[in-house]
């Protein structure tokens, strides 16, 4: 995985929280799987 995806997957999971912050959880297990 390069910088860029990283930082793209990263980008998507800080928005992800503030429009659905009880969804900060998932978004969480997902970026430590």
């Amino acid at each position: 995985m390069n910088f860029f995806t990283h930082f793209g997957r990263y980008l998507l999971m800080i928005k992800g929280m503030f429009s659905k912050p009880e969804n900060m959880r998932l978004y969480w297990k997902e970026l430590m799987h």
